[in-house]
């Protein structure tokens, strides 16, 4: 029974996961983002807009080295996203619940609302995927139990 529970687990694991023309894909185009906003960056981008310019680019090669890579590696790129999407989702809760309204009769306009959302949306699950991941760092259940005591 628990053979066949556990096949189970690897199969929905497989199927969770991106097919490599995907990844090959999405680590195309986003390489080509972050390489074209740090070009736009360091050639002069609008004035005071480069750091942005460099953060958005990072983003985007940090995504393209997660798809390119498998593993701990690829753990590790995607925990630095989720990190930084989940500072940004606490952030803008923190910043609309000290200065913000509770609605401001549009989903266009920031509100506690909008941020609570986007926390929802985005904060809860890179959170969980932070916990899961751990950074790449943590051996998985298979590596452990064939480690020599």
């Amino acid at each position: 029974m628990w053979e066949m529970l556990e096949s189970r687990l690897r199969l929905l694991a497989q199927l969770r996961s991106l097919g490599f023309g995907a990844r090959l894909l999405l680590a195309f185009v986003t390489g080509l983002f972050g390489v074209v906003m740090l070009l736009i960056a360091l050639t002069g981008p609008p004035e005071g807009k480069a750091p942005h310019f460099c953060v958005f680019a990072l983003l985007c090669l940090a995504i393209a080295v997660a798809c390119f890579t498998k593993g701990r590696v690829a753990q590790f790129f995607g925990s630095l996203i989720a990190s930084g999407v989940l500072v940004v989702a606490l952030f803008y809760l923190g910043h609309e619940l000290s200065e913000g309204s509770f609605w401001k009769g549009s989903r266009s306009q920031p509100s506690i609302v909008n941020a609570l959302f986007f926390c929802f949306l985005f904060g809860i699950p890179a959170a969980v995927y932070l916990i899961e991941a751990k950074f790449g760092l943590s051996k998985k259940r298979d590596e452990r139990q064939d480690a020599p005591d």
